[in-house]
Formats: structure tokens, sequence, C-alpha cells
């Protein structure tokens, strides 16, 4: 898309040769052509590193048979439930795969503020005190039970930063923006966060209860962009006025 729209933004510049100077115009072809080449890259390698975070998902998967195997079951109530997981799991499994999905995590911090916002607050899904709070409130007590569910946690934040990657990449505005928004999207990440974390304590895994986030939606995307000019417009209003005063 920023290809063809990088094309058409050169045509239309050509339209300016006889207003604008030679120079010029080559000056603001090389920008726009150089601006293109960074988005590029930074889509291409936030999606290098969306392969790395499904690949440590595969092995979080896999080598979990292992660590249950080897783990001491729960007397089937919530107390061993909660040591289980803030002892074995905890100490012997988790630390391990949590440090590497930091490390891809941080790199998403180069693509765009959308992509670093959803990245940092969804990482809260792997976070152990989640599943704590999770097993509790779907008494999910056994280790079988407990893996299913910290599997499926997994399994939804690789998901999740997949669909912000598709996302994103249907409007150029997440990208070509010069305009910092990552509050904004810290905010809007958090009400979807709190959105899939409902659909988790749900005792149900059908998948007809799937929670969509807003952005997967035309209205959540306009309705995004509509409150993030509010924000702008809120926010030089109380500048001025701090001026003034």
């Amino acid at each position: 898309m920023y290809e063809m729209l990088l094309k058409w933004g050169m045509d239309s510049l050509s339209k300016f040769t006889g207003i604008k100077g030679e120079h010029e115009l080559s000056i603001i072809r090389e920008a726009i052509a150089t601006k293109n080449s960074i988005i590029l890259e930074r889509y291409k390698e936030c999606w290098k590193q969306y392969d790395a975070l499904a690949d440590l998902c595969i092995a979080v998967d896999e080598e979990l048979d292992d660590f249950l195997k080897n783990s001491s079951e729960t007397d089937g109530t919530a107390k061993s439930a909660r040591v289980f997981i803030q002892g074995d799991l905890a100490k012997n499994f988790h630390p391990k795969y949590y440090r590497k999905v930091m490390k891809i995590r941080s790199k998403f911090d180069g693509g765009n503020d959308l992509i670093s916002s959803y990245s940092m607050v969804f990482i809260d899904l792997i976070n152990i005190e989640t599943l704590v709070s999770l097993s509790k409130k779907k008494k999910c007590y056994s280790r079988s039970h407990i893996c299913r569910l910290y599997r499926g946690l997994w399994t939804k934040y690789a998901e999740i930063i997949a669909i912000i990657l598709r996302a994103s990449s249907s409007d150029l505005r997440f990208w070509a923006t010069d305009i910092p928004y990552v509050r904004h999207t810290d905010k809007w990440a958090l009400v979807d966060y709190e959105r899939i974390l409902a659909g988790f304590e749900s005792n149900s895994w059908s998948s007809r209860n799937r929670n969509y986030l807003s952005l997967e939606s035309k209205k959540g995307v306009d309705r995004f962009w509509y409150d993030l000019d509010e924000y702008h417009a809120n926010s030089k209003t109380e500048q001025k006025h701090a001026a003034d005063a």
C-alpha cells in the first residue's frame, strides 16, 4: 500500500515542477523515498520478530509436556494449584521463556507506537500472577488444566501481535505519521486487554466466544483516529491556556 501511495505522491509532485525548482523537487522526492524505505524495513523487522515469537510459543508448547511429566501433581485445591504455579512452574520453567519473550517484545518498539503499546500491555497475559488469578477464577487446579491455560495465554499473546501487525498494515497512518501517539495507544490497548482477559475468565473455550480487538473493524480504526485528533486538540488547548495564564 505504501509503495502505491508513494508512486501517487511522486506523480503528483511532478505536476509542481513548474512551480518548484528541480533541485527542491528532487530533495522532496529523496525524502519521501527515504521515509518509504525506513517504513518498509521497520515493517519487515516487526514480522521477523513475530516469527521469532511464534517459534518461541511452539517451543513452550512442546517443552511443556516434558515439564508436566516431571512435576508433582496438585491435590486439586486452589492452594495447591497456586503453590504449583508460583513454585515449580515459576521457578523451573517460566523464567527461561519469559526472558526470551521480553527480548523479542523490546524489538517491537522499533516498529510503531501501536505495535509497541499492544506488545507491552498484552505481555501481562503471560505473567505468572495472571495465571494464578485465572486459575482461581476458572477453577483450574490440576497440573494438566493449569498447563493448558498457560499454553492458551502464550498462544493468545502471539495471536494479538499478529492481529495488530495486520491491522497496522491496512492503515498507512500507523506507520507514516510523525506525531507520537504512544500514550493514546497505551490506553487503547489496555481497554482491549481487559476485554480479552474477560474472555479467558469465561468458562467456555469455544472459538464462537472470541473477543475481537477494537481495531479489527473499520469502525474501531476510525474511532481510534477520531479520538487521537480529539486528544491532540485538547492538548493544544490546554497548552494555550497554560501559556496565557
